[in-house]
């Protein structure tokens, strides 16, 4: 080293990530064997839009707001005008006709970093357990080149018998190789692996140019209803990319409209 130069210790802070979570009410009865329904934001929104249908077709009470200091540095402005904070956020309702206990995750963004995306991830897993959480489901995109005139769904799973089971469906196909990145593989991996719940991926085939692709959430959502006997009216999902009149052109992997 050279005369004059002395090293620095470089403090990366990596255990001093924020985060602050607000519980707007407690659950009434005892949660058992409940399920999660995951859907980030990313590509398409793909798993975020079936969330977003869910909620307000269930009337899903929303019972915990997380704030992380790695979102993205900026608020939301609503329809409405009022301005928002950026969160992720978990949402409870009890199904009736199938007597389960239904969670359902969802948020504003993504952490801005890898490290952030672990954290908060661990600490979306950790609060499921707390929650009894058994399995979580996370809904994604797969982006593609060329759509098939139905839209193709990928799954993989942290168990041999969720794999089975989603693999021979319709339309389904075992995720043999890759990566899944962000908060929709971290949280049920992390799950698994610290906490013992079963986790799986559900991913529909889209294009990365659209902002939102009702066609590949609708292709979830039909799995959720027919397999799990959620309650989903796939008539929400109406629309193409997400704006009245706009089409996908089957078969080209070419959008005729986009905004």
């Amino acid at each position: 080293m050279e005369k004059g130069w002395r090293l620095v210790p470089v403090n990366l802070e990596v255990d001093r990530f924020s985060i602050s979570e607000v519980r707007e009410r407690g659950i009434t009865k005892k949660v058992e064997n409940a399920l999660c329904i995951q859907g980030m934001p990313g590509i398409a929104n793909v798993g975020k839009t079936v969330i977003n249908v869910m909620l307000k077709q269930n009337d899903a009470e929303r019972i915990s707001q997380i704030y992380f200091s790695d979102f993205p540095s900026h608020v939301s402005v609503d329809e409405s005008g009022k301005v928002n904070a950026l969160k992720s956020e978990i949402y409870f309702y009890y199904d009736e006709a199938l007597r389960r206990d239904i969670f359902l995750l969802t948020g504003d963004a993504q952490p801005t970093s890898n490290v952030g995306m672990n954290v908060l991830s661990k600490y979306i897993a950790k609060t499921l357990h707390e929650m009894n959480v058994k399995i979580i489901i996370a809904l994604g995109a797969m982006p593609v080149e060329k759509l098939s005139d139905e839209p193709r769904i990928f799954v993989t799973a942290t168990s041999n018998t969720l794999l089975k089971e989603y693999g021979k469906l319709p339309n389904v196909e075992v995720l043999r190789s890759g990566i899944i990145i962000g908060m929709n593989g971290i949280v049920p991996c992390l799950a698994s692996n610290l906490f013992n719940i079963d986790g799986m991926i559900l991913l529909s085939e889209t294009l990365s140019v659209l902002q939102k692709d009702l066609r590949a959430s609708q292709a979830l959502a039909r799995i959720l209803k027919e397999k799990l006997n959620l309650k989903i009216d796939l008539s929400a999902f109406s629309g193409g990319t997400g704006e009245e009149g706009k089409k996908i052109e089957k078969g080209t992997g070419q959008p005729k409209y986009i905004s």
